[in-house]
């Protein structure tokens, strides 16, 4: 069985560029694809089921909290494992992405060697849990 990709909801390209080349780095043998706002990911959550989401919160058209209300609301997408990579590290993001179903959230990191740090969290700890879940 081939893993569903992880599909990462993130519209700035240099940071797709660096999550890419991170990715690449830790695990290189999984699949990444990108979705560039909020719309164009529930849209894709509609035809597939990724391994996990990666979704920032400060997106265009559906920014990342409507994303996870509508997910929520969603029989189909509420189990989706969705882990927050943001740049805000306020409480009541935090708080609000946990309320809302979120699997994880993390700190955009200021270095590379940081973001492979979080890169390798989230993909041994969500790729191991959705494998387990799919057996």
């Amino acid at each position: 069985m081939t893993a569903e990709p992880i599909v990462v909801a993130e519209d700035d390209p240099e940071d797709q560029l660096l999550l890419r080349e991170a990715w690449s780095e830790v695990a290189p043998e999984r699949s990444l694809e990108f979705v560039s706002d909020g719309g164009e990911l529930l849209d894709y959550l509609r035809e597939h089921r990724p391994t996990i989401i990666v979704l920032d919160l400060n997106l265009p058209v559906k920014d990342g909290r409507a994303v996870l209300r509508e997910r929520r609301d969603d029989a189909r997408l509420r189990r989706l494992p969705v882990v927050v990579l943001s740049t805000s590290s306020a409480n009541e993001d935090v708080e609000l992405v946990y309320d809302l179903g979120g699997a994880g959230y993390f700190v955009k990191p200021h270095t590379f060697d940081e973001l492979c740090d979080t890169v390798r969290a989230v993909d041994g700890y969500w790729t191991r849990a959705r494998r387990a879940e799919l057996r």
